[in-house]
């Protein structure tokens, strides 16, 4: 019987979002803070959500734009939420629902940010000039 080498492949960490911990901490310009990790996955969804998807990181023509725009808007964003408290701005979340007669209840929250969540300013000044905040129509 000879033997038998298994050759297993090297696992790593997959970068979630549109910026990593090394990304953060430039911009911080000292060490992310413990649950950072979640805050740049939590700012990039937001990222995706304000700019309805648009972020194409592979497009041919604006892809690198996109890509330092979107890395810098969740830094910024992070930074805001590592500054203010992760919370800001996040009011209106469901608080109650029935299913019978359908009904819902939100929390109150500020009337400047209608229940939605809250950009910092350097993140919507970031995204208004790379072009990733408009809503209007997406013509190629």
């Amino acid at each position: 019987m000879g033997s038998t080498t298994i050759t297993l492949p090297v696992i790593t960490t997959p970068t979630v979002g549109y910026a990593t911990i090394a990304d953060l901490e430039t911009y911080l310009g000292s060490a992310a803070p413990d649950g950072s990790e979640g805050m740049l996955e939590r700012a990039s969804d937001l990222m995706d959500a304000v700019t309805y998807n648009r972020i194409n990181l592979d497009d041919e023509d604006s892809g690198a734009a996109w890509t330092i725009a979107a890395r810098k808007a969740v830094c910024a964003q992070v930074a805001w939420w590592i500054a203010n408290g992760e919370d800001t701005g996040t009011s209106g979340q469901v608080v109650s629902k029935s299913v019978g007669r359908a009904s819902v209840s939100y929390a109150q929250g500020s009337a400047s940010n209608n229940g939605q969540p809250e950009l910092c300013p350097i993140t919507r000044r970031v995204l208004l000039s790379a072009g990733l905040f408009y809503r209007g129509a997406w013509v190629r």
